[in-house]
């Protein structure tokens, strides 16, 4: 396992990414509830691409 240092800054740009993704996804949720057939199934984010996408950002980031 990796030795990680979680610093201030890692800290700062991780808030900012989470942040990007949450007001992306709000965005999503919005125009969504405005729609005339709202989906029934399958959601319109893949959880786990956006957890993959993380955790690949996150090990780019520590260098792990």
């Amino acid at each position: 396992m990796a030795n990680i240092e979680w610093t201030d800054a890692f800290e700062q740009r991780l808030r900012e990414k989470l942040e990007e993704d949450y007001e992306q996804a709000d965005r999503i949720v919005v125009w969504a509830s405005h729609a005339e057939k709202p989906l029934k199934e399958g959601g319109i984010i893949d959880a786990k691409g956006s957890a993959d996408s993380m955790i690949k950002w996150i090990k780019k980031e520590l260098g792990v």
